[in-house]
């Protein structure tokens, strides 16, 4: 080596470094709601979908008995992460039925009159089955048509 010459070090200074992460924090912090959005999203589907099969499996009884069962119809563990509540009327001629996801905030229901109510926003709670039975037309408060 000569003398007087330097030769130039590889690497990366700190401030290259502090301005990849900041950028990297940034982006981060603008992609993680919209994914949590679009998790909280395919969760309703999820829920809805669920509620759907086990509303068409009732539709099916009832066209065979004349009435809805006592208990709700079984689905598969691919719906374990969903918790349904099924309740008939006095008359056993109508039902409601809800699926909820408690921790992702999501609730699902439907009855025999046709009443689809919905919601997957982060302050949703499944109604009270008061106000949400199997003689409703409309959704409850906080909660939207589907």
């Amino acid at each position: 080596m000569r003398a007087g010459v330097m030769r130039k070090k590889n690497g990366f200074t700190l401030i290259e470094l502090m301005i990849t992460v900041a950028v990297i924090g940034i982006l981060a912090a603008i992609a993680y709601p919209s994914f949590i959005d679009y998790v909280r999203k395919t969760k309703f589907a999820h829920a809805k979908d669920g509620v759907m099969q086990i509303g068409a499996q009732l539709e099916r009884l009832v066209a065979q008995a004349s009435s809805y069962p006592s208990a709700q119809p079984a689905l598969g563990n691919e719906y374990a992460d969903v918790t349904f509540s099924y309740g008939r009327s006095d008359t056993n001629r109508d039902y409601s039925l809800g699926g909820a996801m408690t921790s992702w905030k999501v609730w699902v229901g439907i009855n025999s009159k046709g009443t689809r109510c919905g919601c997957s926003g982060g302050s949703c709670a499944a109604p009270s089955s008061s106000s949400f039975g199997a003689t409703t037309t409309s959704c409850p408060s906080g909660t939207s048509a589907f």
